[in-house]
């Protein structure tokens, strides 16, 4: 259990350090500007954060439920539905399960064939990207629309929603969020502009029962209620 876990953590920050070079590179040529970089660092914290509450919750309600089967590195065998046992499979033998999931089959298969073979990390890793981009480009267009502090606590929701633990594990949900995410950029620009935010008492309400809600989900697929 171990070995996984610490090669799983050495395999993430290595990756989280390309990512941070990448970005502070495109800030060095001036394509990224200081602020801006700020607000992506901010959104990965805020993705990273959802990520391994679900995983560590999941692993958690798993570890209590059925004992120590596996760690919490194996999300294949914790999240189990007849669509993600699916998706598991053709990850490693790809074949096209539909159009969306088809395309996340395919780009999981290719980074896999570069992450030496390792294809279920391949989809935990396109799954994560996918939630990134897709929340840094619908914060970015809201930050235009209702302001930062509004962009920021709508994000952060987006995030705690009871089906977004199925947008960390692979599927046809990372694909569609970022394809979204990336049509209400391109089309917000057309919406009116008008700087608001919850107040602290109702977001803090909203984020609790979001919460809630998320966890029972995260239950529900961890016990099999989701077959």
């Amino acid at each position: 259990m171990m070995g996984g876990a610490v090669g799983a953590l050495a395999g993430g920050g290595m990756l989280l350090l390309i990512v941070l070079l990448v970005g502070a590179f495109c800030r060095e040529m001036g394509w990224l500007k200081e602020k801006r970089m700020g607000r992506l660092l901010k959104c990965l914290a805020s993705v990273m954060g959802a990520c391994i509450v679900y995983r560590l919750a999941g692993a958690l309600m798993h570890f209590v439920t059925y004992g120590p089967t596996g760690d919490v590195t194996e999300y294949h065998i914790i999240f189990l539905t007849r669509e993600l046992t699916e998706m598991y499979r053709a990850l490693n033998a790809p074949f096209f399960p539909g159009l969306l999931r088809g395309v996340f089959v395919y780009a999981a298969h290719g980074l896999g064939k570069m992450l030496f073979d390792q294809y279920l990390l391949a989809g935990e890793v396109l799954a994560f990207a996918c939630v990134f981009s897709g929340t840094a480009l619908i914060q970015a267009r809201l930050d235009g629309l209702i302001g930062e502090k509004g962009a920021d606590q709508a994000g952060f929701l987006a995030l705690c929603l009871p089906v977004s633990v199925f947008l960390f594990l692979p599927g046809w949900g990372p694909v569609a969020y970022v394809l979204f995410a990336l049509a209400f950029f391109i089309l917000g620009r057309w919406l009116p502009r008008r700087e608001y935010a919850l107040p602290e008492p109702g977001y803090g309400l909203l984020l609790a029962l979001s919460s809630v809600l998320a966890a029972v989900m995260v239950y529900c697929l961890v016990t099999g209620r989701l077959m």
